[in-house]
């Protein structure tokens, strides 16, 4: 594990932890760090069992550019989070292994409609972005999913019945309908 947060690094982040076959655990938040997240992060991490899980916490920084897609598709990645970045693309790739997903206050741009979540998730924020399309309806059957924000985006359509998550959740985006906001859905 390297667990560098809360200092004043600057600079990129450096590519040679790519290297590093023994790091599962990453967290580099809270610091001035800038530049892409580089890729390969993972890529050489040599795993004692398919149980074993990856961690990546870079929130709070200054970061740009997409997240490179092989983290994105990285197996045992448990926790993201990119939370309060400059980053951009679509990053719906992670939500299919991460429990825990964080993307919050960044520019991603994806459609959620056709999102795929891991079974076991329990935290996703995801709220002021740019975020198009609906929420997908397997969200109302996941039994622990403890945060759910979607605010400030651009989604539209029902919000699937999940009494457990107030207004806020969903609050100012394009055309969200349904309990418990407070505009209806309209029947076509």
């Amino acid at each position: 594990m390297l667990d560098l947060s809360f200092n004043s690094l600057t600079g990129l982040i450096p590519p040679s932890l790519a290297a590093l076959t023994n790091l599962s655990a990453i967290n580099l938040s809270r610091n001035r760090l800038s530049g892409p997240i580089p890729p390969g992060l993972f890529s050489n991490l040599q795993l004692q069992d398919d149980d074993d899980e990856v961690y990546l916490r870079l929130s709070h920084n200054n970061l740009s550019g997409s997240v490179p897609a092989d983290l994105l598709a990285a197996a045992n990645l448990a926790l993201v989070d990119l939370s309060r970045n400059a980053l951009t693309g679509d990053a719906s790739a992670v939500f299919r292994r991460a429990r825990y997903v964080d993307l919050s206050r960044n520019g991603f741009v994806f459609n959620m409609s056709g999102v795929e979540f891991a079974e076991e998730t329990y935290y996703v924020d995801v709220s002021h972005n740019a975020i198009r399309g609906g929420i997908p309806a397997q969200v109302a059957n996941l039994t622990n999913l403890q945060t759910f924000n979607v605010s400030y985006n651009k989604m539209c359509g029902a919000v699937p019945a999940m009494p457990r998550f107030d207004a806020y959740c969903y609050q100012h985006n394009k055309c969200l309908c349904g309990a418990p906001l407070a505009t209806a859905c309209r029947r076509r």
